[in-house]
């Protein structure tokens, strides 16, 4: 059945025949790559966006949105989300991007009070979510659990945050979950190595008490809030030497003045 609506105006007169069906849009399928629906302006053919199956794969639909355009150098695609002035608050985004799984789909709606996407869904606990590609090599992606990857193939579990190459920034900030932070150095309990010690400590093993040897770094790098801990651990032992030394040179000093005193008399 179709239900045909005309419209009327100053300048035109036309009508619009709308079948009742949930998707207009559908291809004939040719075993290859279909172009479901093309949009664009009659006086730039070679600006357009098209609705197209990127597989050659019979039985199968993968939807992909592409846009190409060639005018000038400006962006081919834009996403563009806007809302009034008067809703410019409360916490939720203008704009989402949203992964989910569905098993229960309802390719009846919208006849019936369901979205065609079904009424349950359950997150993406496996496969990564989303990627950003130049051509064929990707560049970024984000994990199911929301670890992201920039440069680089690893997906370290235990990090939020893995980049294969340099990182810039103004300021960096580092939040260490424990309490560990090494102020218990100044405590009265703290036992402080002898210089005796830490020297053979270096002979024997050749780094610092605490501070991970170079072939460790050089195998799992080092962790940036940690490292910082431990050197502020050595920075307060070598203030706590600095005036063990200092209180013996002042004793040392004020043997001297007495002995000179002395010799004087």
């Amino acid at each position: 059945m179709k239900a045909k609506i005309i419209l009327s105006g100053l300048f035109f007169t036309t009508s619009l025949v709308f079948a009742q069906v949930p998707y207009p849009h559908v291809s004939e399928s040719n075993n290859n790559v279909e172009r479901v629906a093309s949009f664009g302006v009659d006086d730039v053919t070679t600006d357009l966006l098209e609705i197209t199956n990127s597989t050659v794969n019979p039985n199968s639909f993968i939807p992909t949105i592409w846009a190409h355009q060639q005018s000038d150098n400006r962006f081919a695609l834009r996403l563009f989300a806007s809302t009034n002035s008067t809703r410019d608050n409360g916490s939720d985004p203008v704009m989402v991007f949203r992964t989910e799984l569905r098993n229960s789909l309802n390719l009846a709606a919208p006849t019936e009070i369901y979205y065609p996407w079904g009424s349950t869904a359950a997150n993406v606990a496996v496969r990564p979510l989303f990627a950003w590609e130049n051509g064929n090599t990707q560049l970024m992606r984000i994990a199911a659990n929301g670890n992201v990857t920039i440069g680089t193939a690893l997906t370290p579990a235990s990090y939020k945050l893995a980049v294969g190459g340099k990182i810039i920034a103004e300021e960096l900030k580092v939040k260490l979950q424990s309490t560990g932070w090494p102020d218990y150095v100044f405590s009265k309990g703290y036992r402080l190595q002898t210089l005796a010690e830490v020297e053979k400590q270096i002979q024997e093993k050749g780094h610092l008490k605490n501070v991970p040897p170079a072939t460790e770094i050089n195998t799992n790098g080092l962790e940036v809030g940690e490292m910082v801990r431990v050197q502020q651990e050595k920075i307060e032992e070598l203030t706590l030497y600095i005036i063990e030394l200092n209180k013996r040179l002042d004793l040392q000093q004020k043997q001297i003045q007495d002995l000179d005193a002395k010799t004087k008399k």
